[in-house]
Order: C-alpha cells, then structure tokens, then sequence
C-alpha cells in the first residue's frame, strides 16, 4: 500500500519544509506551523512520536491507518492532506496537510475571555465601543445586540448578573454545528468513524471555514473494535462502559457534546476519571434503562441512585435546542440519529450564512 503521496513517486523529504513554530504537542504527536522553501505556502506538519511509529509487524498500523483515511476523503468540512513526507530515518515521517487559523476550542476560550471582561453595566457602551466593533464585524455585533436586548436573561435589573450568559449568538453556533455535521454525514457515508470528536479537534479558517481534524483515532467501520477511543469528556457512555461493538452513533454522541458546549458556552461533561465521566452524564441526564446497553459488560456495576438527574442539563437550553441535543445524547446508541438527519432537522433550516464564525476570530 502507498502511504507516502497520490503518485508512485518517491516521498518528498521533510527539508523542503522549514519549521516555524511548534502547534501542539501530546505524548503521540508532534504538530509545526511550516513553510515550503519552493512555493513559500504555509502547512501543519505532523509527527508522530518516534516510541509509536514501529511495533511487532513493523510500521505501525495506527499511523498508516490515519494516512489512508486521509488519502481516501476529499470534502470542504474535512482537513485536506498534501502528502507526506520522510525524514532521515523510518521513523521521522510527516504528515503535511493544509494549515488553518485556529481550533474551536481556542476560539471558544479567547471568546470567553473577552465576553468575562463585559459586565451588565457597560453592556451597551461596550457593544458600541470602535474596539469591539473593530473585533467582530457590524453584522455580528447587530446580531450579538439584539439576542442581548431581546433576551431576558441577559439583561435584567438584578445587579448579581451572571455575565456567564453572553455566549455567541446562535446564528454563529448553528453555522459551525452545520458545517461539522456536514462532514460528519461524508465521513459516514465512508464507512469512516472519527472517534475522537471535540472541540479541539474542530479546526477553523479566517472565512469561516469549519474542517475536522485530527483521524488518527480514526478507523474503517467493522463489527468489533477497541473501546480506547474519543477524549473523556465527549465520549458515549457505552464506550465508558466497556462496548467494543459500536458504530457511527459513537460520533453522534461527541457531537451532541461539542453543540451544548458552543450553545450553553461550557463543557456538558467534565470528569476527572472515567467512573466520574458516567456519573457526571447519569447527573445530568438520568439513568439509562436496562436495554440501553447490551453489549456494554461494565454496566452491571451500576446502581440507579437518588441523585441521578438532579443536575438537569436540559435546563441550560431553550425549547428548541432541547429538542435536538436529547435526540443526540440518548442513551441507546441505536436510536441516536444519523448526520444527514440531524441536518435536516428544523433547528437548521433558517441559516444564511455558516460562516459568521469569521467574525469572532
């Protein structure tokens, strides 16, 4: 099989790229900022981390895995792969692919950050000041205005207000949100299961382009699979509970985790342990029947308890919303909906633009 690039050509090497800046690093990779030499463009570079390139059969099936993926899909909500490059060793191998302006995660925090310096006393000076208007464009801040003005829960005469309130409008939400699901619904329609959707994960461009990244837990649908799969916070129940039979609906959980995120402005989730991730979801949502999980070994380990739904996390959104993040977060992976009919749902319907995330960044 062909890892290195769409040609029989031999693989470019890594020092026709010079490193910028280092993007991110984890135990298993290593991604930089990087120019050509030749054109002078800007791409990411990633590598994986020398103790994971090679196992008993040789290279490491992981990361060829990622790199077939990669080569397979082509669509304008998923990243786009260059090629790959080699090093001066078998293990020093690159993955160079488009480069864009951040991540949701990134974004969702400096928003926060600037929307916590707002208090409700200088909430109008503050949207009409040339500084704000500077930072989001008059579209968004007509859009942004009028949620503040027209919402009762944001302005109020009680002076203890929770400036926690001011999330991004839900025009912009619900543009990011499509455009997930829209390469959520392709990578699908390939027999491709992400399995590691979060916030992070979710790259965005200076037009407002949203692309998936990062397939390296990513994998081609069969029967059985491992369960060491999607960070705690947006992984399915099921997978907590020990399932290694699952499909695409491990996906539609994440999702479901990352819209209450952007929607309510914090995480739904947010376990310390993988114990702690079940009981933070049965507390907020309530336990699971018994039918729920049947190929789940770990869930005879659990006891209803009182304080199970007490912490209603349905309360953080509004009728609408409610109606379609308790369609994703159901229990039985089963009837969760697939992305082509979670894209037809009402709630997306009245978008315009997906893009005015652009004017955020």
């Amino acid at each position: 099989m062909k890892i290195f690039n769409y040609s029989s050509k031999k693989a470019n090497s890594v020092e026709n790229f010079k490193k910028i800046s280092k993007i991110n690093h984890t135990n298993s990779t290593t991604i930089y900022k990087a120019q050509c030499k030749s054109t002078k463009k800007y791409f990411a570079l990633k590598k994986l981390n020398k103790s994971l390139c090679l196992d008993n059969n040789g290279f490491s099936i992981l990361y060829i895995r990622e790199i077939k993926i990669l080569n397979s899909i082509k669509h304008p909500n998923l990243l786009k792969i260059k090629e790959v490059t080699v090093g001066n060793n078998m293990c020093d191998i690159f993955i160079v692919s488009e480069i864009l302006h951040t991540d949701l995660k990134s974004l969702l925090d400096k928003y926060n950050s600037y929307r916590n310096s707002v208090s409700i006393n200088n909430l109008d000076s503050v949207i009409s000041d040339s500084s704000y208007k500077s930072k989001f464009s008059n579209e968004t801040d007509s859009i942004l205005s009028d949620n503040m003005k027209n919402d009762t829960h944001l302005i109020t005469e009680n002076t203890n207000y929770d400036n926690t309130d001011l999330n991004l409008p839900i025009e912009v939400c619900k543009g990011v949100l499509i455009q997930i699901l829209k390469g959520l619904d392709y990578l699908h329609s390939k027999k491709i299961l992400h399995r590691d959707l979060k916030t992070s994960n979710i790259l965005v461009s200076k037009s407002g382009k949203i692309k998936i990244g990062d397939f390296g837990l990513s994998r081609y649908y069969k029967e059985e699979m491992t369960n060491l799969i999607v960070t705690l916070w947006y992984r399915p129940p099921e997978i907590l509970l020990g399932a290694q039979k699952y499909s695409y609906s491990v996906d539609i959980w994440s999702f479901g985790c990352i819209f209450g995120e952007i929607v309510s402005n914090s995480v739904l989730f947010k376990g310390e342990s993988e114990v702690d991730q079940l009981y933070k979801i049965f507390n907020g949502l309530g336990f699971p029947n018994e039918g729920d999980f049947r190929d789940a070994p770990y869930f005879c380990n659990f006891v209803c308890l009182p304080s199970y739904g007490k912490e209603n996390i349905f309360k953080k959104f509004c009728k609408n919303e409610v109606e379609v993040i308790s369609k994703l977060l159901i229990f039985n992976p089963c009837h969760r909906p697939q992305a082509k009919e979670v894209l037809a749902d009402s709630y997306f319907q009245d978008v315009n633009d997906v893009g005015l995330i652009r004017n955020f960044l």
